[in-house]
């Protein structure tokens, strides 16, 4: 055998068996993961040959992007730009959510498609994509600001009920109220304290008022009227908590929070986010939160200047909690705590913060499952 045919077989060996050790993880996953360790699997799956969606089956969504919102934004860049911004927050978020070879592109002027092969967990997956993550952090009101709001509601309400104007219960206010046309008052509503006696005592360790699960739905349609918004004080709004709480008879109460529309800090101020164990709540978990700079500096000067009141931390409408401000905190460090039902709530809060908010509200226009049956027929008859 001359040289020339030895080199050339020494090359075709070597490339056989470099071949062979690439493909090897492919052939594992093929053969099946039971027994596997989980590290093991995500191994195997780092090294392996990608699937997408027709092969490993997965999901299919189209995202809507809300365009008036897109608009409006308070980035300074186009509505193009911040459609191609929301695609850079998603992915992002899905790639630390594990996904591989996650197919995220845009569709004309507001839509966006996702791909994502080989998902599994679908829920956690589209909680994840479609949740805004807008943070704030919002001074709340108690006390008499608090009682003041309920009780502007009550006379209202209680004027409609008895079909007079509501602007003739209100004239000591001096605002202009019109009945306005809609949706029927609840039933079995107080005739005096119509809203009032749906809420419960105000607790002042918590910093809202306490309303049973079964009256939350009156609460939110009392709060919804037209006429009941034109008296709600210019600066605050009601929003709920996140926690709900067992009540003396047995049943579930969520907390009711008035909060201040100015926004303290925000979540574009955030520059770390981490899952870190509740030293006040063991085991449970809490989110703690680096701030830039800047962020440090406007949350140490509103802790300093409102000490004894209470800080809402508000994501996407809802207050997961509202801590007392003992005193000035500076060093550009916070925590959120209470909330998380489960470890991955705070774990996908977590990965949200770092991925960042995104600059308008999505929702989910088509969503498809994708099996991998027929894939799976394909990779059979590929490896053999």
């Amino acid at each position: 055998m001359n040289r020339t045919l030895q080199i050339k077989l020494a090359i075709i060996v070597a490339a056989f068996l470099w071949s062979l050790w690439a493909l090897w993880p492919t052939f594992q996953l093929a053969s099946g993961t039971e027994g596997m360790s989980p590290d093991k699997v995500a191994s195997l799956e780092d090294k392996s040959i990608r699937r997408g969606l027709d092969l490993a089956g997965g999901m299919y969504l189209i995202l809507e992007v809300d365009r008036e919102q897109l608009a409006a934004s308070d980035m300074d860049i186009s509505e193009s730009e911040a459609l191609d911004r929301v695609i850079t927050v998603m992915r992002n978020r899905i790639d630390e959510f594990g996904v591989s070879e996650p197919d995220i592109r845009k569709e004309g002027n507001s839509r966006v498609v996702v791909q994502l092969p080989g998902l599994q967990d679908p829920e956690r997956a589209k909680s994840l994509i479609g949740r805004t993550a807008r943070l704030t952090f919002r001074l709340a009101r108690e006390g008499q600001d608090f009682t003041s709001a309920v009780q502007r509601v009550d006379r209202v309400v209680a004027s409609l009920m008895s079909g007079e104007d509501p602007a003739d219960s209100l004239a000591a206010d001096s605002l202009a109220v019109e009945a306005t046309e809609e949706t029927p008052l609840p039933e079995g509503l107080n005739a005096q304290y119509p809203f009032s006696a749906l809420l419960g005592p105000f607790l002042y360790g918590y910093g809202g008022a306490a309303v049973s699960v079964r009256q939350r739905s009156k609460v939110d349609a009392l709060l919804a009227r037209t006429e009941v918004q034109r008296v709600l004080p210019r600066d605050a709004e009601f929003l709920w908590g996140t926690e709900t709480y067992e009540g003396n008879d047995g049943s579930e109460a969520s907390l009711l929070y008035l909060v201040e529309d100015a926004v303290s800090v925000s979540g574009k101020e955030i520059s770390r986010a981490a899952v870190a164990p509740d030293p006040d709540n063991p085991p449970a978990l809490m989110v703690s939160l680096e701030l830039t700079r800047r962020g440090g500096l406007r949350f140490s000067n509103v802790t300093g200047a409102n000490v004894g009141r209470k800080l809402a931390i508000v994501l996407d409408g809802k207050v997961h909690s509202a801590p007392n401000i003992r005193q000035k905190i500076s060093g550009g460090r916070a925590t959120i705590s209470g909330g998380f039902q489960v470890d991955t709530e705070a774990r996908d809060l977590a990965l949200m913060l770092r991925a960042g908010a995104l600059p308008a509200d999505v929702k989910i226009e088509e969503e498809r499952t994708v099996g991998p049956s027929l894939g799976a027929d394909s990779i059979r008859e590929g490896l053999n």
